[in-house]
């Protein structure tokens, strides 16, 4: 399937600046990622 975003983060580097706040942005990404499928967009999320 062709994707029309890709969503690129480093999970350590996301845990070191935000610590505790990591789950909520995670649940952010999942958020938008939904938010985009309504809107018809294919979003992919990877994690180096």
């Amino acid at each position: 399937m062709k994707k029309d975003k890709i969503i690129v983060s480093n999970r350590k580097a996301l845990e070191k600046k935000y610590g505790a706040k990591v789950p909520f942005i995670l649940q952010d990404l999942e958020d938008l990622k939904a938010a985009d499928k309504a809107r018809g967009l294919s979003t992919e999320i990877i994690f180096s």
